[in-house]
């Protein structure tokens, strides 16, 4: 086999993981941004307008997160 052949399917191989880990990342970003904005708005709600403590929102994010990785 020709090692221009070679090079080649190495950058093909190449496109296709960066292509998978950029979908992976942004599915993860997503899933992340959705669990925190959903946490704040339910701690904002719950404490009338109040911010919430970081606690709190670490306690709600976490919750969030596992119920839409559960969900997805």
């Amino acid at each position: 086999m020709p090692l221009k052949t070679v090079s080649m399917k190495w950058r093909v191989v190449s496109v296709i993981g960066g292509t998978i880990a950029a979908a992976t990342a942004a599915a993860l970003t997503t899933a992340f941004g959705e669990a925190y904005i959903a946490a704040l708005d339910m701690l904002f709600v719950n404490n009338n307008g109040e911010p919430p403590t970081s606690e709190e929102v670490a306690e709600a994010f976490k919750k969030k997160y596992s119920q839409l990785a559960i969900i997805k």
